[in-house]
């Protein structure tokens, strides 16, 4: 089986390819199935990141833009995905993005014996009963939260 980290390392480490012309994705998916699809392909964007930025050594986080986000798009296009990047100042979101480079997720990392760069953190009000009750059920419609120190940024996909 492939992890998603080597899916990633199969698209970003190429040129990007012709829009649409891989498929990651089947033509329905489930509403069932919809927070799995979003961590899923939210997970290949986060690892795709990485990649292109070097697992952010290096980088001020509060550098990263919009634009920063907006990097691996051309590859997503390829996959049949548009990436969508607003800064917002706060949204309702799925999930947020804890950064190991960033100082207050370190000891988080370090507690919890994270390896990966990254880790994404539910949020905490759809949290019913140990169980994790997102009320949207449209990939497009939902949003992964990033906040680099003094801006916060909604990151979404949708198909082509």
């Amino acid at each position: 089986m492939t992890s998603t980290k080597e899916v990633a390392e199969m698209i970003f480490k190429n040129p990007p390819v012709e829009p649409g012309s891989c498929s990651l994705l089947v033509d329905e998916i489930n509403t069932d199935d919809v927070q799995y699809t979003f961590e899923l392909i939210l997970t290949i964007y986060m690892e795709g990141i990485m990649i292109l930025y070097n697992n952010l050594e290096g980088i001020d986080l509060t550098m990263i833009k919009e634009e920063h986000l907006m990097k691996p798009d051309k590859w997503f296009e390829s996959l049949g995905i548009k990436i969508m990047v607003y800064n917002v100042a706060d949204e309702d979101y799925y999930c947020k993005v804890a950064l190991k480079a960033d100082p207050k997720y370190k000891i988080m990392f370090a507690i919890k014996n994270i390896n990966k760069e990254y880790h994404f953190l539910f949020n905490s009000k759809y949290w019913q009963d140990g169980n994790y009750a997102f009320p949207i059920k449209q990939l497009d419609k939902m949003r992964c939260l990033f906040v680099n120190g003094t801006d916060s940024y909604s990151i979404g996909f949708r198909r082509l």
